[in-house]
């Protein structure tokens, strides 16, 4: 029977070499440029929010049935605003929402330089809102970027996504 050569050490020697060099080309976001762009986008929506609800109360302080239909509109808005920013400007090239590009981040994929598209880009905000329910995983999921070695936080990591410095 024969006996298969080990790899060759200097070939494993390179890749580790190749492998660190290409790691050492990410410049990833720290925390605390992710944790001000989170309260720069949620300021954004908020003020789009509170401009849709200010209408919808000028509207109906003059008439009744437009203030009404205002109101729905507003609350479709309170809903569909914060899932549609995130979403729209994670997903589109080059993954910056207004905060991350006023503080230089921006998301990517994992393993190419490209945007992540709209598809892994909703499922990193649902999972976010589903750790919301619970007040623990939600605590988690901002707080992992913090110890992890790719600065990863849960729902980057379910959408196969990082947060690299522009």
């Amino acid at each position: 029977m024969t006996e298969l050569t080990p790899y060759p050490r200097a070939a494993s020697q390179r890749e580790e070499v190749a492998g660190a060099e290409e790691e050492a080309d990410i410049r990833y976001s720290g925390w605390w440029r992710r944790a001000g762009a989170l309260l720069i986008d949620t300021l954004v929506v908020a003020v789009i929010v509170g401009a849709a609800i200010g209408l919808a109360v000028a509207v109906s302080a003059v008439n009744d049935v437009a203030g009404g239909i205002a109101f729905v509109v507003a609350i479709i808005l309170v809903i569909a605003a914060p899932i549609f920013y995130s979403i729209y400007w994670t997903g589109k090239k080059p993954g910056q929402t207004l905060g991350k590009k006023a503080l230089g981040i921006h998301v990517r994929n994992v393993e190419q330089d490209r945007a992540i598209g709209y598809g892994s880009s909703a499922g990193r905000y649902f999972i976010t809102v589903a750790f919301g329910i619970f007040y623990v995983p939600l605590l988690l999921d901002y707080l992992w970027p913090l110890w992890d070695k790719q600065h990863q936080a849960f729902h980057d990591k379910v959408a196969s996504s990082i947060v690299v410095r522009v």
